[in-house]
């Protein structure tokens, strides 16, 4: 049994924050020593976000991924960019809050090289300032998940206050990539920044862990997979068209690489699971 539920941030903070998960799994039962439940092993494919998970009960989540075999990943932790597809194996009894931010935006909060951990985690609880542990407490002792949200919202405003957080135009580049569904070339993106391939390459993978060409290929088979899931009836030529791509072979070649299906298998047997975390509101 796992329990999903999304939140918003303030309208605020929507351009910082892309949104608040809470996660809940099979609870433990001390009488009998059994799982009510059992561990829940996810797919998924990237979000092109980077999520920083506070673990207020359980032991957290491992983490899979195509450089990382089964890193544990428990107390307040990191997952980075991911670049495929990646698998998450929830522990029983875990009560997890999430905090979504926007690659550009997570950046101003913490200074860490998110390119040294792409397509992995990090735990972060010895590497933070005082202040995130005590948010770390107050989340634990909260009782219900509407609560935290107002809390990490009242949170993220105060540390807002604290550091220059405007954006640049760098950022707005990025939020370009998101606006255009990721169908931007290098070569455009390199005009509009006004900066050569080299140092465009250098600067996003600094900002999101991950280079412009990656970060595009992400946005855009996320805009895909929405699409998907929007439709009742798939219309496949309508969303290669849509999104852009070449071909309907080159379109296959992303969806393996980003989910390990084909497109005809996604639906069939891994849509409900793959789309779990986008598609929830």
């Amino acid at each position: 049994m796992i329990d999903f539920q999304k939140y918003q941030p303030h309208p605020s903070l929507a351009i910082y924050i892309d949104s608040y998960f809470v996660i809940r799994t099979g609870m433990y039962n001390k009488k009998s020593k059994e799982i009510i439940g059992s561990f829940l092993n996810f797919s998924n494919h990237p979000q092109g976000t980077i999520d920083m998970m506070f673990s207020l009960h359980g032991q957290g989540i491992q983490l899979t991924t195509n450089q990382n075999d089964g890193q544990n990943l428990s107390d307040i932790f990191l997952m980075a960019q991911q670049e495929g597809k990646f698998d998450i194996k929830f522990m029983p009894d875990s009560y997890i809050f999430g905090i979504v931010f926007y690659s550009e935006s997570f950046s101003k909060f913490l200074k860490l090289p998110l390119s040294e951990i792409t397509n992995g985690g990090l735990l972060l609880k010895d590497e933070l300032d005082k202040k995130y542990l005590e948010l770390y407490d107050k989340l634990k002792n909260h009782s219900n998940s509407n609560d935290m949200v107002v809390t990490v919202n009242k949170f993220i405003v105060g540390e807002l206050a604290r550091f220059e957080h405007t954006f640049g135009k760098f950022d707005k580049l990025i939020r370009y990539i998101r606006a255009t569904n990721g169908q931007m070339s290098i070569e455009q993106l390199s005009s509009l920044s006004n900066m050569s391939t080299r140092s465009l390459q250098r600067k996003m993978k600094e900002v999101t862990g991950v280079s412009p060409k990656s970060y595009s290929r992400t946005v855009r088979f996320k805009y895909a997979i929405n699409l998907i899931i929007l439709q009742q009836e798939v219309d496949w030529h309508d969303i290669l068209f849509e999104c852009g791509y070449y071909d309907q072979a080159h379109f296959i070649k992303e969806f393996k690489f980003h989910t390990g299906y084909t497109p005809s298998e996604f639906i069939k047997n891994g849509g409900d699971t793959l789309s779990f975390f986008f598609s929830k509101e």
